[in-house]
């Protein structure tokens, strides 16, 4: 038992060492020398019929789900997908010395998430966190529990009745990671959004238990 103590601190420090020196700090939301170009969402635009097979490329770049699109809005466009498709704001491997075998780290600055297992990245996703007073905490925590049809008991004001699908509780009573809109920046009362897709991956994937590291 104190080996297994020891071996988690060991991991902690190793990965807050590797966040603080540069190492595991997350890109900027696209690579500086990624080329783009932009596009302004016209009335009745839809990422499937602006970009077809690509709309979840440009989808993840710009933290955006379908439903948030807006008539106005600027939205990033790779010019070359087959490389964007390869690229990732994380590290391919984490730290693997304290026997975690599955991870979720979460980058609140560049609003994404990446699922590591046996410290390999398997996937990443966008995300939206807690806005202005609202802020989703920074730390390490635990999924505590998973309820796969949710409501919010405070959200909207005063009885909630919010639906937050596919949620995983890392903080009791009130945060979770959920289904939501986002809309390409910080914008839930606290809570991390997720696209449907990958809330439904993240939950099914997720257990009791498992690690959450936020920065």
């Amino acid at each position: 038992m104190k080996t297994k103590a020891f071996l988690r601190i060991a991991f902690l420090f190793i990965l807050v060492s590797m966040i603080l020196s540069g190492t595991l700090k997350a890109e900027r939301v696209y690579p500086e020398d990624m080329a783009l170009t932009s596009y302004m969402v016209k009335e009745g635009d839809t990422l499937y019929d602006l970009f077809k097979g690509d709309w979840r490329i440009v989808s993840k770049i710009n933290r955006v789900s379908p439903d948030a699109l807006r008539p106005g809005m600027v939205l990033m466009v790779p010019m070359d997908m087959e490389e964007v498709r390869r690229y990732s704001p994380f590290p391919n491997k984490i730290p693997h010395e304290s026997g975690e075998e599955k991870v979720i780290f979460i980058n609140i600055e560049l609003q994404a998430l990446g699922l590591y297992q046996d410290g390999n990245l398997l996937e990443w996703m966008p995300v939206s966190t807690g806005k202005e007073k609202h802020e989703t905490p920074s730390g390490e925590f635990r999924v505590n529990r998973k309820v796969i049809d949710h409501v919010s008991g405070t959200h909207p004001k005063p009885n909630g009745g919010s639906p937050m699908p596919y949620a995983l509780r890392f903080i009791t009573p009130y945060y979770w990671l959920h289904e939501g809109s986002l809309p390409g920046y910080p914008a839930s009362k606290g809570c991390v959004r997720l696209m449907k897709m990958d809330a439904i991956l993240l939950y099914h994937w997720a257990d009791i238990g498992t690690l959450i590291v936020i920065v």
